[in-house]
């Protein structure tokens, strides 16, 4: 790439004409289209009929036109022509604008050619092939901090937000595709990863790039994405996402997409409490990937290749292949390096079932949750993330007593981050957003070392309305795709407070029992108040149902008091201890044989 000064004459007159006062701008170009056609271009920039030009300037590079005295206060014309040009007259495009005295402005070519085979803008922007100018401001240097600004040059992308990794707010925020940023906003100078998100929504990453600014020669840094989201669907292109970084002096960083291995990792889950779908088989992109997955079941978390449609497809735990599936989509591309929950809901007879809280059909669906965790990122904190799939539940707040895993959730929501909590055992409740009441609870133990754990809302809150479907219930589902949905069922009245004696302390003799069994809880001076004078013992079946209810005696030493369990059906129960107060005091298993 070289610059041609023409009309040095011209230069000298409009000096004079001018005069000795004459104040100049500082103009930067850069070669922001993905279009192959444009992969090498010639740069034209003419003010006053004096002509300098850029030769082969190829993609994601950029220039500044020092050989070109650009005046304040005068037209300048820009014309882009493909590489090896013979005049601004093959340009195929040309932009003018009215520089400022003493400003710098970066100049950006950007979009495509034509419409044909390129993925339109999400958001309706048009794509066709542009220039645009943006005046750069020039603040007074901090020590230790640089300047941003952004300009959104990803023609099959949508709004974006721009985040330093860590941050609670955004750096920049609802910026759309052919948009730039005005003003300059300092960060550190130091080592970040930088994500696009879909605007309004931190969790939806689209991009990260890592950026490192610890040691760049510029009080400016002007970030511009490029490339294509999806480069395969935009005329089979090569060019994928790059953060590029464009410095006082025109040079350019590029900073391509962290993307490891080009690929996602995604579970699935099955929540939906219709018995057609109590066994199913799940399809990825023609390939089972799931055979014979029950209602309140999940997959561990697979790679799959990102960049590209996902068609996931539902068939009878009896089919073969994925050309007898009942139900199938395709989901938005996968982005690298990515993790996500993809969950079944709804039914699939929408006429058998009741309508959704918001009064419209509960129609088959997936949840695509993206921001999955396969570990905490807090070692000694336990990771929640919370999924409300009661189709005819309507918004609930998701809490205890110190913690909201969710609020307002409503059907197919999830919680868009994971709350961070101590590890151990406590009760979740569910609450009505309508008039603030408890609906129900379960104790859950959230124990673990960087544990990170799904809370499922799953089932029908009004059942006889659902084919006598199962009962809503709390499921608690790890990232290797283990299940418990045997989770103590704690009724409205009790408070929502952490166990205080866990099951492990409690003495059960015999254990398992086929007639008496016998509990003693031991506990010290500071339970004894928080207990109350007397206790109640609840029995809950595997499935949540409450299968006894026992008077306990308590003493100054513990709780203690027979259990008949002669009548109940052998298996797994939990026994959950309530004091007078309402506190829980704990909760244990239980077996019964005959």
């Amino acid at each position: 790439m070289k610059q041609h000064f023409l009309l040095l004459s011209l230069v000298l007159f409009i000096l004079g004409w001018v005069g000795v006062s004459a104040q100049t701008a500082t103009v930067t170009f850069l070669h922001n289209s993905p279009d192959p056609a444009m992969a090498q271009v010639d740069v034209y920039i003419t003010q006053y009929d004096n002509t300098a030009k850029a030769d082969n300037v190829n993609y994601k590079d950029g220039l500044m036109f020092t050989d070109a005295i650009i005046f304040g206060g005068l037209e300048v014309f820009i014309d882009v022509a493909p590489a090896n040009s013979g005049s601004k007259d093959d340009a195929v495009v040309r932009f003018s604008f009215t520089p400022e005295a003493d400003a710098g402005y970066q100049v950006e070519l950007f979009g495509v050619q034509g419409t044909d085979g390129w993925l339109a803008n999400p958001d309706g922007e048009p794509i066709n092939l542009r220039v645009k100018q943006q005046i750069v401001p020039n603040p007074e240097p901090v020590v230790g901090e640089v300047g941003l600004m952004f300009s959104h040059g990803v023609t099959d992308m949508e709004s974006v937000d721009v985040y330093l990794r860590g941050a609670a707010a955004p750096v920049f925020t609802s910026v759309k595709y052919g948009g730039t940023t005005t003003e300059t906003k300092n960060v550190k100078r130091q080592l970040y990863t930088i994500d696009l998100t879909v605007a309004g929504n931190k969790n939806n990453v689209l991009a990260s790039f890592e950026c490192d600014f610890s040691t760049i020669p510029s009080d400016v840094i002007f970030l511009t994405s490029s490339g294509f989201k999806i480069p395969n669907d935009n005329n089979k292109s090569e060019n994928g996402l790059y953060l590029l970084a464009t410095l006082d002096n025109g040079s350019v960083i590029k900073y391509p997409m962290l993307s490891g291995s080009q690929k996602s990792r995604m579970q699935l889950i099955n929540a939906s409490a219709d018995p057609v779908l109590a066994m199913v088989d799940l399809y990825v992109n023609g390939t089972r990937a799931a055979d014979n997955l029950a209602y309140k079941k999940a997959t561990g978390f697979i790679d799959y290749e990102a960049g590209t449609p996902v068609i996931i497809s539902i068939g009878s735990a009896t089919s073969t292949k994925e050309s007898e599936a009942f139900f199938r989509d395709t989901l938005e591309p996968l982005r690298p390096g990515r993790t996500y929950q993809v969950v079944v809901c709804g039914v699939s007879d929408t006429a058998s079932f009741s309508n959704t809280a918001s009064g419209a059909p509960a129609v088959l669906q997936y949840i695509v949750a993206e921001g999955a965790l396969e570990e905490s990122t807090d070692p000694a904190k336990t990771a929640v993330r919370t999924i409300h799939t009661v189709t005819d539940l309507g918004t609930v707040d998701v809490r205890n007593a110190t913690n909201t895993y969710a609020g307002a959730l409503t059907y197919t929501a999830y919680s868009p981050e994971y709350i961070m909590v101590e590890p151990a055992i406590d009760t979740v409740w569910l609450y009505s957003t309508t008039n603030g009441t408890p609906i129900r609870g379960w104790i859950a133990d959230l124990r673990g070392t960087k544990r990170a754990v799904t809370m499922l809302l799953t089932g029908f809150f009004g059942p006889d309305s659902n084919q006598s479907g199962p009962l809503y219930n709390l499921v608690l589902i790890e990232p290797n795709g283990t299940i418990n949905d045997k989770l103590s069922v704690v009724q409205p009245q009790t408070e929502w407070v952490a166990e205080l004696v866990h099951g492990s302390d409690w003495q059960l003799s015999p254990n398992p029992a086929s007639a008496t069994l016998n509990l003693m809880i031991p506990f010290g001076n500071s339970e004894a108040a928080a207990i109350g004078t007397s206790a109640t013992a609840l029995l809950y079946s595997a499935h949540g149902e409450q299968m006894l209810s026992t008077p306990l005696t308590v003493s100054g030493s513990g709780i203690s008091g027979p259990l008949n369990v002669e009548n109940l059906p052998a298996g797994a129960y939990r026994a959950v201890v309530i004091g007078s107060s309402g506190r829980v005091v704990g909760s244990a298993g239980i077996s019964v044989i005959h």
